[in-house]
């Protein structure tokens, strides 16, 4: 489950996404399954978390004298961020009690590998020079303390031309004439140009 600030940090990749045309567009996945074959190759598991976890844990039972012929997957890790389809990396922001995320510890359930190793594997199949890569407060540059701040970001219209909005107080009229609207019904005015 994401913290608040991964989950703000999500939030604002994909209003960044939103917000661009298609060329300038991330390609960026929030947690993403991968998994890792028997021969020891990483690969994005599309049927999803539970998917690989089952063929992880067919490949465990075989290993043991459990179960019948192993699954394809021998361990399943689920990144916080995969990029242009092929690197993982993984958020290390700073917890509500003030300490920072760091790299998992456990060795994983299949291949008795550590978080770091496992992401560093994955990365290592398409660029060698691609280790340890996290997102930190020192990395992002983020508030070490307190909750970030929020921007705003202006949202144009798809569609420019005439809206009409309502007139606080209703249409100037004539001296003493009164505005012809019914009860309840705003009385709107063009306004012309707005984006």
């Amino acid at each position: 489950m994401a913290s608040t600030k991964e989950q703000c940090f999500e939030d604002a990749l994909d209003s960044y996404n939103d917000a661009v045309e298609d060329s300038k567009k991330l390609n960026i996945k929030h947690r993403q399954p991968w998994v890792q074959g028997q021969d020891g190759v990483w690969r994005q598991e599309p049927r999803g978390f539970w998917a690989g976890v089952n063929s992880m844990m067919k490949t465990v039972k075989f290993k043991l004298g459990l179960g019948p012929a192993p699954g394809s997957a021998q361990q399943v890790r689920v990144p916080d961020v995969t990029v242009d389809e092929n690197l993982v990396v993984d958020t290390k922001f700073t917890r509500s009690d003030g300490t920072i995320d760091d790299w998992g510890k456990k060795p994983g359930a299949g291949n008795g590998k550590s978080q770091r190793e496992d992401y560093n594997d994955i990365n290592k199949q398409t660029n060698p020079k691609a280790q340890d890569l996290k997102l930190d407060p020192k990395s992002c540059k983020c508030q070490e303390k307190g909750e970030p701040e929020p921007v705003e970001v202006p949202e144009m219209s798809p569609v420019p031309g005439v809206f009409f909005a309502p007139l606080p107080g209703g249409l100037p009229m004539p001296s003493g004439a009164p505005a012809t609207a019914p009860a309840g019904i705003p009385i709107l005015r063009p306004i012309f140009g707005i984006p």
